[in-house]
């Protein structure tokens, strides 16, 4: 059954491949229409757009830890290996709505901080559709 009123965040999570990436703690997706500036003499002085391309991006937050079902060690072959894959943005609540696509790995970033559990960064770029689908 799909969620009632206001999600929890904690249930938003971001799947490689249909296996979520672990370890989450921030989590996002971005949807862009690039404008074409169409302003002529005849626009009075206003600024006129049309909708040009459509671009879509994941990123998240995640815990480094060596046992992660999708590790940051994955991340990086996937990153310098130049692949692409099925990326998923979901709760993972059945009848919830999903969004799924091909990306690839744009950045990925490794840190760690004085006495503080270190944490990696990861941001996915669409190539092509971005589909939204009811969960099963």
């Amino acid at each position: 059954m799909a969620s009632q009123g206001v999600n929890n965040g904690t249930l938003v999570g971001i799947w490689r491949d249909g296996v979520l990436i672990s370890k989450g703690t921030t989590h996002s997706i971005s949807i862009n229409n690039d404008m074409i500036d169409i302003t002529s003499k005849d626009s009075s002085g206003w600024r006129e757009v049309m909708a040009g391309l459509r671009s879509w991006t994941l990123s998240g937050e995640f815990r480094f830890a060596e046992d992660s079902t999708v590790a940051f060690a994955d991340l990086f072959s996937e990153i310098t290996a130049r692949t692409s894959f099925g990326i998923r943005f979901s709760t993972g609540v059945t009848g919830d709505m999903f969004y799924h696509g091909i990306g690839l790995l744009s950045s990925l970033e490794l840190s760690g901080d004085t006495e503080d559990g270190m944490t990696f960064s990861a941001s996915f770029e669409g190539t092509g559709t971005l589909t939204e689908t009811a969960g099963s």
